[in-house]
């Protein structure tokens, strides 16, 4: 039988073995807990670490005891029994995180792994060690990322626009802000390539493509405007500005870009530029307008193409004015225009010069005798006008011809002038060149 010297040897030996264990465990853990499983889950021993983790004051708890429940907060408390309660019933270790209460009222985020022991306070209570790691940075910092990005997708929903983010390295695609406005998919898109090349063949394929071809074409910063479908298949404007942002070694890392639909605005662009370069009442391109155009394509017309310019007006319009009065005046130039361009091609030019004299272009016929026999149909055409028999609108025509653009507008409008005049010299209601052509 041992002896009390040999005891005492042993408690000593045992102690010095548990300070250690315990400076081992303070290096591993911002505090170190043994705590009995009752309902105040009495504290049995705690280091200064789990002490300055609550603001305690070592001394004063263990001469007056400690009642740890008072320094977990008391929303989470119930959880963290739980997650005991289970522990117990398992008889296996635990994770959980809750909130401790500091002493000056701040809550501290813990993240506390629990092991069970072979051991029971009271000969009742299971006992366990508690080792507490301080997340409270962490979960702020999360919190407020979190914040922040809640607060970026705000403002990207209240700015109406979808934002994309392009990851090159995981091949990922991120939608953000009114994406769903334009896609019905998840925000997330993994393996981006292979959802490019899918067999289908749909409005998000189309914008998904050039999306992608921007991200491997555009250059490190870009601002293109683009036609593209909608998700009802409609196309619209769209205006993409994307960054990369580049890895340390220069490679791309990851894109950022922002679409916004611009049709409206577009529209409205078109709209304007349409109404400065029409005229209001019949719609055709206005003198400055027709200028400008057909100097521009005389210049790009290939070697041997002909090309026509032709002047018209209503033949007695002051006439019709005075007789008829200025409403009708009106309806026979914007209705006479209509029937003009409906024996025209799309492409050809119709320009008003002033009052009730018109310009018409074309260029690619085979020859004058093709222009000659548009102007004829365009004679019969307005002649035949729906309610204008009373009126008996008829027009003239003066012409001048062009080949691989060897004139000038100021060339062939003279030309078709002096055609014009010839024209109505000799008893109006037809057509004719100038004197010096076919």
């Amino acid at each position: 039988m041992a002896t009390d010297d040999e005891f005492e040897l042993l408690n000593r030996l045992v102690e010095a073995k548990d300070r250690e264990l315990e400076s081992v465990f303070d290096l591993v853990a911002d505090g170190i807990g043994k705590f009995a499983c009752n309902d105040e889950f009495s504290i049995l021993y705690y280091n200064w670490g789990l002490a300055d983790l609550v603001g305690a004051d070592r001394g004063l708890v263990e001469s007056q005891g400690f009642d740890s429940s008072l320094y977990i907060y008391e929303e989470d408390y119930p959880k963290l029994q739980a997650a005991i309660a289970q522990a117990i019933e398992r008889n296996e270790p635990f994770s959980v995180t809750y909130r401790l209460k500091h002493t000056d009222g701040r809550l501290i985020w813990v993240k506390t792994n629990g092991l069970l022991i072979d051991e029971l306070y009271q000969d009742t209570y299971p006992i366990m060690y508690l080792f507490y790691t301080d997340i409270t940075d962490i979960v702020e910092t999360s919190e407020r990322l979190s914040i922040e990005l809640k607060r970026h997708e705000a403002l990207m929903a209240l700015t109406g626009e979808m934002f994309v983010e392009y990851d090159y390295v995981d091949d990922e695609l991120l939608l953000l802000g009114e994406f769903p406005s334009y896609y019905d998919g998840d925000s997330r898109i993994e393996h981006y390539s292979d959802f490019l090349f899918d067999p289908a063949d749909d409005a998000d394929s189309t914008v998904f493509r050039e999306l992608y071809r921007l991200f491997r074409e555009g250059g490190d910063d870009f601002s293109v405007e683009r036609r593209l479908p909608r998700k009802d298949g409609s196309m619209a404007w769209f205006s993409i500005g994307g960054k990369r942002i580049l890895a340390g070694d220069g490679s791309p890392r990851k894109v950022l870009c922002r679409i916004t639909d611009i049709d409206e605005r577009k529209k409205r662009e078109e709209a304007l530029e349409k109404s400065a370069r029409t005229d209001d009442l019949t719609g055709v391109y206005n003198q400055g307008a027709v200028y400008a155009l057909v100097t521009d394509r005389q210049k790009s017309i290939q070697k041997d193409e002909i090309s026509v310019f032709m002047m018209l007006d209503f033949d007695h319009f002051k006439e019709i004015n005075d007789t008829f009065g200025h409403p009708l005046g009106d309806r026979v130039l914007s209705e006479g225009m209509a029937v003009v361009r409906s024996v025209l091609r799309d492409d050809d030019i119709v320009g008003r010069l002033g009052g009730d004299e018109f310009c018409l272009y074309m260029r690619n016929l085979s020859s004058t005798e093709e222009a000659e026999a548009i102007a004829s149909r365009i004679c019969r055409a307005v002649t035949a006008m729906d309610g204008m028999a009373e009126v008996g609108v008829t027009c003239s025509i003066g012409m001048s011809s062009s080949v691989g653009g060897d004139k000038t507008y100021d060339e062939l409008y003279a030309e078709a002038d002096r055609a014009l005049y010839s024209v109505k010299e000799a008893g109006r209601n037809g057509f004719g060149f100038s004197v010096s052509e076919g």
